[in-house]
């Protein structure tokens, strides 16, 4: 596009030189052409003429010149200027060659003037050659300048319109560019794009600096219009280029953060890939068999230390996720990743739970195990204190009566539920793989001391209801021996009235005999209950028992001690009775074996009567012998109510009858 100018010249400098050159000109021309100073000598007509031409042409010429400016318009002008200079070049040229001539006139003539004359007339031709050169130069500089800003103007028009093409062709690049995408092959060719882009900025920048400078230099020698056109244009195209530069650096900023993101995004895909796979490592399909308790635990807080760290991580899965999934239209390798993370994850978070699931179940099973363990292990011990802690040989038929009724629904009060459930829990423990060796003892000590202490209790219910039979035996022992007590009074009574005793009866004494040791035996037996029932701080019972038994011995003791009168021989106190009364007359005899005189009839007579005695105490020997005997027996069996005295009885028999003998 060219810009009109309001001004038909350009305006440039004055030419000072040209000036001061003209002056000295006008001196030369008057002394020339005076008369007087070229005298005898005239040069040739058409030198005067070509040189009256030439002077007049300078003076012309140097005038415009003078006057001319250089202002710079549109090309048309411009090319308008150029022209004239064109011309004026040309004509200078012309005017060149006219000055070669007259210099060749000049040099025919300057041997015939006079040396003043001649050397102004060369000072003047000197002067008009010095002026052509000035001219010739001047010219040429405008012509280069004109032709410079000529080029200058036409590069810049097309400097500005290829700027402007070049931003009307990047625009919609850098709209159509979109760096959401999280494609990585998708952003590096946009990375390529961009950075083409980034080299033709560079490019073109070097443009935009010429044309900068231009402008400058365009707007020294351009008028007002071109000059305010000029800069409008290069104001508009810098914002437009701002705009250009602003826009790549964000577009190019935006995809290198892309990247980062994207780079970012896969590392933390990759990350977390990793990690999933290392806590698969953790949490294998198949945990092996548990043997010991403490496994169970440990196993139970692995894996809730594996779910504690899934769920802190689950955030960063849901951002991944979210951030990834913004626009996956144009990112199928990311999706690709995202779907194979959230499968994975879901899989090893499903594991995790499903294994803190079982392996809770398994912990509270063997919690509820050891609870019902130790319950019916509590419930046991109290069974066995039942069965085993206390004896029943201290109690009385009520208290037995008592114990058996508290034991019997001790044990048939007890459900078997508990019992049950442990072998259940057992057994799915044991299809789950876990067998502790330990539980499993205690669990098989449980069964054997379930079954000895429930046959114990069984047998101690036996042992009571035998006990309470027992009782209830005694009881009907005591009844009867009250009435065989009785009876056997009645008989004794009977006999001992009628001086019938064992002797004259043998059958009945020794079946008495019989009796009376087993009624004894059996009140020892109650003896000793009492006596354990006293032992064993069952003074109710022992005191209860023990007025029966008072009652039965002291009827029993009398009864005794009448059997034991019916007991002694029948010839026992006849015979110590007639031992006394011959033992008596013996001694009451012995003073006549004293001897008081020499006489030998009565010695004789003394003799006779010594062994008369001695034959007495001889024939009775064996009879004091039986009495005694008999007598130490009576005492001995307590077939007397005084054993002492006749014991003393005895001791004075025996006693008399060796002093007797001794005499």
């Amino acid at each position: 596009m060219h810009i009109v100018s309001s001004q038909s010249d350009l305006l440039v400098e004055e030419l000072p030189l040209i000036s001061s050159k003209t002056l000295r000109f006008n001196e030369l021309l008057y002394d020339i052409g005076n008369p007087t100073i070229i005298s005898n000598v005239s040069l040739p007509t058409n030198f005067i003429d070509a040189q009256r031409k030439l002077r007049q042409w300078l003076e012309q010429t140097e005038q415009a010149l003078l006057n001319d400016k250089v202002r710079f318009g549109d090309l048309q002008t411009i090319n308008a200027k150029k022209k004239i200079y064109k011309d004026l070049f040309d004509q200078t040229v012309e005017q060149e060659h006219i000055m070669e001539e007259l210099n060749v006139i000049a040099r025919e003539y300057y041997s015939k003037l006079s040396i003043d004359i001649s050397r102004r007339l060369q000072e003047e031709l000197t002067n008009y050659q010095d002026r052509l050169y000035d001219v010739k130069m001047f010219l040429s500089e405008r012509l280069a300048k004109y032709n410079q800003a000529d080029k200058t103007l036409s590069d810049f028009e097309r400097g500005i319109e290829e700027v402007r093409l070049w931003i009307r062709n990047v625009q919609p690049r850098l709209n159509a560019n979109d760096s959401s995408y999280t494609d990585s092959r998708a952003l590096e060719n946009q990375l390529g794009r961009s950075q083409i882009l980034q080299h033709e900025i560079r490019e073109m920048q070097t443009t935009i600096n010429r044309l900068n400078k231009d402008v400058v230099d365009l707007t020294q020698d351009a008028d007002e219009n071109l000059g305010r056109h000029l800069r409008e244009q290069m104001k508009e195209l810098n914002e437009s280029w701002s705009h250009i530069i602003s826009s790549t650096k964000i577009f190019s900023q935006n995809i290198q953060d892309a990247l980062k993101r994207n780079k970012v995004l896969h590392e933390d895909i990759q990350e977390l890939e990793d990690w999933i796979m290392d806590k698969e490592h953790e949490a294998p399909a198949d945990d092996g068999p548990i043997f010991y308790q403490d496994q169970i635990r440990e196993r139970l807080e692995q894996y809730q230390k594996l779910q504690t760290e899934l769920n802190l991580k689950e955030n960063i899965v849901r951002n991944l996720v979210l951030q990834g999934r913004q626009d996956l239209s144009g990112a199928p390798e990311l999706a690709q990743s995202l779907e194979t993370l959230v499968s994975n994850w879901s899989n090893l978070q499903k594991k995790v739970d499903t294994k803190v699931g079982f392996y809770n179940d398994i912990y509270a099973l063997h919690e509820d195990l050891k609870n019902l363990l130790h319950q019916e292990n509590v419930w046991l011990d109290t069974l066995q204190n039942k069965v085993f802690s206390s004896s029943n040989d201290g109690a009385d038929a009520e208290e037995i009566s008592e114990e058996l009724d508290t034991l019997e629904r001790f044990v048939k009060t007890h459900s078997k539920s508990s019992h049950d459930k442990i072998f259940e829990i057992s057994d799915r423990l044991q299809a789950t793989k876990v067998s502790l060796p330990a539980t499993n003892s205690l669990i098989n000590q449980f069964r054997i001391r379930w079954e000895q202490l429930h046959d114990d209790a069984y047998k101690k219910i036996h042992t009571l209801n035998s006990q309470i039979s027992d009782y209830q035996h005694m009881g009907h022992q005591i009844t009867a021996m009250f009435e065989w007590m009785k009876h056997t009074d009645n008989t004794l009574h009977a006999r001992l009235k009628d001086d019938v005793f064992a002797d004259d009866v043998p059958g009945e004494a020794e079946k008495l005999i019989i009796e009376f040791n087993q009624y004894e035996a059996f009140l020892r037996s109650i003896d000793d209950k009492v006596h354990v029932l006293r032992s064993t701080g069952k003074t109710e019972a022992a005191k209860r028992l023990e007025q029966q038994l008072i009652l039965l011995r002291n009827q029993f003791l009398q009864l005794q001690a009448k059997f034991r009168n019916f007991q002694k021989p029948s010839d026992f106190e006849p015979k110590h009775a007639k031992m006394r009364q011959i033992l008596n007359d013996v001694e009451q005899n012995t003073h006549i074996l004293e001897i008081h005189s020499d006489d030998p009839d009565i010695i004789h007579n003394q003799l006779e009567n010594c062994l008369r005695l001695y034959k007495t105490l001889s024939d009775i020997k064996s009879e004091v012998e039986y009495v005694i005997r008999t007598g130490r027996g009576i005492v001995e069996r307590k077939q007397i109510d005084e054993p002492n005295d006749l014991t003393r009885q005895m001791d004075k028999l025996k006693a008399q009858y060796n002093t007797l003998g001794s005499k």
